[in-house]
């Protein structure tokens, strides 16, 4: 519908309402088309933010590797420490098996 799209471009604050700023503006750029520099300064502007926003996609994505290195990290000390209370488990679980077989020889050996 072509009432819905010219509200929309209208209402460039986005909150579904048009007040007297934002009809006046868009009226006036409706009665003044934009000249070829200020088609040119809006290239430059989008090339720009277009920049901006790769540098920032990069640097998101290097952070990204670091915590997934330092993630991969924790994950192997993690590992590391339950194999040694699962071994340390087992141990002390032989300690004590060795433990109560030497205490039932003394008791037999009375």
């Amino acid at each position: 519908d072509v009432v819905a799209v010219a509200f929309q471009i209208i209402d460039s604050s986005g909150h579904g309402c048009i007040d007297q700023d934002e009809f006046v503006q868009m009226l006036l750029k409706m009665l003044h088309p934009p000249t070829t520099q200020d088609l040119l300064l809006l290239q430059k502007n989008l090339t720009m933010v277009q920049t901006l926003l790769a540098e920032y996609i990069q640097r998101a994505s290097i952070r990204h590797q670091k915590l997934e290195a330092k993630l991969d990290s924790l994950r192997g000390r993690q590992g590391s420490a339950e194999s040694t209370r699962f071994g340390s488990d087992r141990m002390s679980s032989t300690a004590s098996l060795e433990t109560r077989e030497a205490v039932q020889q003394l008791l037999g050996e009375m």
